[in-house]
Formats: C-alpha cells, structure tokens, sequence
C-alpha cells in the first residue's frame, strides 16, 4: 500500500486546518495531511478499511498515501484537496447541486454493497466528511469506520479501539450513523425510512429500499 515518511512530511512547508489533542490536519495548495499521535486507538482503523477492500478510489478517490513513521507504524495519511459538501449539521443540497442524480446512486450504493459484505460502515457520513473531486464523490475520515459489532452490540472488532473514553461517543452509539444515512437517503435518493437503523436487521432494511432505488 502507498505509503510516504513522516520525514518528508515534516520537510513541507504546511498550514494548520485545525488540531485536536490526538491529530491534526495541514495543508497546502494541493494536499490534506492528517497526523495522529503515534499509537493513536483509532490508527488502525484506517489501514484496515483499505486492505479489506472497503475503501478503494471508488468511494476514497481522494485518498493518496498513508504516512508512516520510521517504524513503518501508520501516523495519518494525506488526501487531494476537493469540494466539501457542506457542514456537519448542513443539508445534502450541496453535494445534490455538485453532483449528477447517478453519481449520487452510485456512490452511496457503493457504501452500502461493502457496508453488508464486511459489516461495518462509515460512522459519521455527514456533509462535511464527503467530497466531490474530479467529476467523482469521496470519503474523508478514513478512521471513521465502525463494525456492526460495535454499533450494535458494543463489542469491538480486533481492528477497531478496545478502550475508549465513551464519553466522546453517541448515545446509543449508532446514533449518528443511522441520522446522517437515512437523510441521505432520503435527500439524495427519495428515500424514506421509518425508524432508525439500531440493528442489523434495519441496516438491511433500508439496504434494500436502497438497491431498489439504484439497481
């Protein structure tokens, strides 16, 4: 897998986008980088989502390489600059006015095919973690993947954090998951589901209104 040293990145001339007590993200005229602290709990996450096959340029088109520490442990990753699609709390009609009605299909059923095959899916898939870079949509927040496991059943998989400060998190923990899908299912498809997606057997639920909808 792509990966570049952190030696190169700390030759860069970068700016700071905004930093937390765990990462922080820079910039210049082409590039994101976000960087962990080394052994970060949720480092693992990222690498796993790529080499299970979950992300790939079909939904990560703006992913570029992984950065590696002199240990080749994983510190972060850099991301192409794109169009973000909105705010955290903002509607999808940005993305819908960026975007083409089948490439908002294709995306999203994309998320949804790998969210059955591997049981996890995105955790936070809101407006400002998605954007539109050449002609395609993208995830940002690599990390942000969460098992079915966990969102369900509160028992964490081998490549997810074991010991979390829980104080951080929704309640119930598929809280924000299933809002920021089912409205964009909704905005973005027409889409209505009644409930929320609280088990595995919503998920399947609203996979399937969705595959009929895209299919």
């Amino acid at each position: 897998m792509k990966a570049i040293s952190i030696e190169h990145i700390q030759s860069l001339q970068l700016n700071v986008h905004h930093q937390k007590k765990e990462r922080a993200v820079y910039f210049d005229d082409d590039n994101y980088y976000k960087i962990w602290v080394k052994n970060w709990e949720h480092s693992k996450v990222a690498n796993h989502g790529f080499s299970s096959g979950y992300y790939d340029p079909a939904i990560a088109g703006v992913f570029k390489n992984f950065i590696i520490d002199t240990d080749d442990s994983h510190l972060g990753y850099v991301m192409k600059k794109g169009k973000v699609a909105g705010g955290s709390r903002d509607s999808w009609q940005k993305l819908i006015n960026l975007t083409r009605d089948e490439q908002r299909k294709k995306f999203i059923k994309t998320i949804f095919s790998r969210a059955k095959k591997h049981r996890c899916i995105v955790s936070d898939m809101c407006p400002a973690n998605v954007v539109v870079f050449k002609d395609s949509i993208s995830l940002i927040d690599y990390e942000g993947l969460a098992s079915f496991d966990w969102f369900f059943e509160k028992k964490p998989q081998p490549w997810e954090a074991q010991s979390r400060n829980l104080k951080k998190y929704p309640t119930p923990f598929w809280r924000d998951m299933s809002k920021y899908l089912i409205e964009y299912c909704r905005q973005c498809l027409g889409v209505d589901f009644s409930g929320n997606l609280d088990s595995e057997l919503q998920f399947l639920k609203l996979y399937d209104a969705v595959m009929k909808k895209v299919c």
